[in-house]
């Protein structure tokens, strides 16, 4: 299981216009880093076979993004569990619910995807991984419960 993890790119501050977090869209920064983010995997040549996401509308716009980028021609699937109110081992369970064979796109946000991150990779909570707005990772494993992957990229 190829597993690329993206921080959603930076949103508008909260406040009068924005008052409930979940409504916060990408900001034009945040839209100009992640358009980058897709070209730059574009390039790569990454394909995936699903993009999950935040049900949160910056996450999502960020998921869109990328998968016009990259050609993926489903919407991406809104999944709670990238919403950032999950712990680490409910998460890895519901990823190794996933297919094994499959290259996914996860999008959601800090410090979920962080500690996420450094949870498939550590056995013992000491490795600590920061992913910026628009930050990427790419992790290999067969069964993340098991806290053995391997990052290829970050």
């Amino acid at each position: 299981m190829h597993l690329c993890f993206l921080r959603h790119g930076h949103a508008e501050k909260s406040g009068v216009l924005y008052n409930s977090d979940q409504l916060r869209p990408l900001s034009a920064e945040g839209r100009n880093e992640i358009e980058n983010v897709g070209r730059h995997l574009k390039r790569m040549g990454a394909q995936f076979d699903m993009i999950l996401s935040s049900p949160l509308l910056r996450a999502r716009q960020t998921a869109e993004i990328i998968a016009e980028a990259c050609g993926y021609q489903k919407p991406p699937r809104l999944e709670e569990f990238l919403g950032g109110r999950f712990n680490s081992d409910m998460m890895a369970g519901e990823i190794e619910a996933l297919p094994k064979e499959a290259t996914l796109l996860m999008v959601g946000h800090a410090p979920s995807l962080d500690k996420l991150i450094a949870y498939l990779l550590s056995s013992d909570d000491s490795t600590k991984i920061i992913l910026q707005p628009g930050g990427l990772a790419w992790i290999e494993t067969e069964t993340p419960t098991l806290r053995n992957g391997v990052l290829h990229w970050l």
